[in-house]
């Protein structure tokens, strides 16, 4: 899936180095999970200008999730436990469990000083804004 914006093409680029990444841009689904394993679902789209990572942690408590920038990778990890009464026979088990980790690979131009993490209704979004040297822009031509 290529873009025509530079800036996209350049994550585009930078996703695709990165193997946990390539689903997001191949266009196939991912291949089947592994069983009892949590692996959230994750959407990374364009908004004025800003990168928004969406990642689905129904389940997922806030003092459970950690988000980290190192460089100019953004991390996200948390923990997805159990929630079975004590004592309770599993008849189907078809939601996963355990740690989990995720990595995106950022644009240079990320302004890392604004980034920002909010949880609402099982969603974590990550905004990561990008700086103006970092967006497409008209370069003028002269005449000599």
């Amino acid at each position: 899936m290529a873009t025509a914006d530079p800036t996209l093409r350049s994550l585009e680029r930078m996703l695709g180095r990165d193997p946990l990444l390539k689903d997001l841009l191949s266009g196939t689904p991912p291949g089947p999970k592994k069983a009892g394993l949590f692996q959230p679902d994750v959407d990374v789209v364009e908004v004025d200008g800003d990168y928004l990572v969406r990642v689905d942690v129904p389940g997922v408590k806030l003092e459970d999730l950690d988000v980290e920038l190192d460089g100019s990778r953004l991390i996200v990890r948390g923990r997805r436990n159990g929630d079975r009464p004590q004592g309770a026979k599993v008849r189907v088990a078809e939601r996963g469990k355990g740690s989990f980790e995720r990595v995106f690979l950022l644009p240079s131009q990320t302004l890392a000083g604004e980034v920002q993490a909010t949880l609402s209704h099982g969603v974590l979004t990550v905004r990561v804004p990008v700086g103006e040297a970092g967006r497409p822009r008209k370069v003028g031509i002269t005449e000599e």
